[in-house]
């Protein structure tokens, strides 16, 4: 997963988009792509005897009507922040693609182990600071993740390490 979204949304958009606007605009798009594809989902699941041709249309309307029906304005946060912190690395960080695809791969990885190893407490006064979509992700992660983006920018911005600077 981290290794695929990351060609696809800080290879190919994020690298695409800088060629046509300013950095920070195409680090802000790229983000608002990365997080609003994660609402994309089906609840059609025709079988291997009712799959045709015509499948898949019916898979993607399904999948883009449902966008507002899923949307969380917490998990929206997270994804965003963590697209704009994942938009960021390459910009100021040479490779920074591979860094993106390792980073990426070890989120998913602790979420899924995050989730089989800890239980969700809906009676908790903090509970709010986590969602739903994933049991994990939610205004916490959101607000560190911003804090992480600033920080880093400021970071390399100061060090002069890279020439392109947003």
């Amino acid at each position: 997963v981290g290794i695929n979204e990351e060609i696809l949304f800080r290879g190919f958009l994020l690298g695409y988009l800088v060629q046509r606007m300013s950095r920070l605009g195409a680090v802000i798009t790229s983000a608002l792509y990365f997080a609003g594809m994660h609402f994309l989902n089906t609840s059609i699941d025709p079988s291997m005897a009712e799959a045709g041709w015509w499948s898949g249309i019916g898979m993607v309307q399904d999948a883009f009507t449902s966008i507002l029906a899923r949307f969380q304005l917490d998990t929206f946060l997270a994804l965003f922040t963590a697209g704009l912190f994942l938009a960021v690395l390459p910009v100021y960080v040479p490779f920074g693609l591979a860094y993106c695809m390792g980073l990426h791969a070890g989120w998913v990885f602790v979420i899924k182990f995050a989730r089989y190893v800890t239980r969700e407490s809906l009676t908790s006064a903090w509970s709010f600071l986590i969602c739903d979509f994933d049991d994990v992700i939610g205004y916490l992660s959101a607000s560190w993740l911003l804090v992480l983006t600033l920080l880093t920018m400021r970071y390399f911005r100061n060090r002069r390490l890279c020439s392109r600077t947003l």
